[in-house]
């Protein structure tokens, strides 16, 4: 996220987010972790990065 805040304004691109963001109770919470500072970083980022996402599974992901 560093780096698209360095190549600012621009868009960035995140496939299939789902694999990366859904939550199981196996993976000792790193995904709780990972989505709070994608969340965090959304909220407060002043760089002008826009953000898209495409996901195969929305029901996966957390609400």
């Amino acid at each position: 996220m560093k780096t698209a805040g360095l190549m600012q304004p621009c868009i960035l691109w995140m496939d299939e987010i789902e694999k990366g963001l859904s939550t199981s109770e196996s993976d000792e919470g790193t995904s709780k972790r990972i989505l709070g500072t994608l969340l965090t970083w959304m909220a407060e980022r002043k760089e002008k990065v826009f953000l898209v996402a495409t996901s195969n599974d929305i029901e996966s992901l957390p609400p």
